[in-house]
């Protein structure tokens, strides 16, 4: 039986409106979905939409969506395609 290395990736889709001023009327125009390879909060959603679709808008976050996806694979193809990282480097290393 082969061994496997796994590891849980969470990918965020981001639901946000447009929000504006018509005739003293509010309205909201949804925005085309933003996914990011990374969970993020509300505020870090947030300085995505601004930076999608521009910091003089007037947003609001709908919603986020995690979705994670659990991936596999072999120790041998592990071992061959990674890279030996020092425990003194930026990357967090847990014992």
């Amino acid at each position: 039986m082969t061994k496997l290395v796994t590891r849980t990736f969470t990918q965020s889709d981001i639901y946000a409106v447009e929000v504006s001023m018509d005739n003293g009327e509010i309205g909201t125009v949804d925005l085309d979905i933003i996914t990011v390879p990374e969970k993020v909060n509300e505020e870090s959603a947030m300085r995505i939409v601004r930076k999608t679709y521009g910091k003089k808008g007037q947003y609001l976050i709908k919603e986020i969506v995690y979705n994670d996806e659990l991936r596999a694979m072999s120790v041998e193809d592990f071992l061959r395609h990674s890279e030996v990282v020092e425990k003194s480097s930026k990357f967090a290393i847990e014992e």
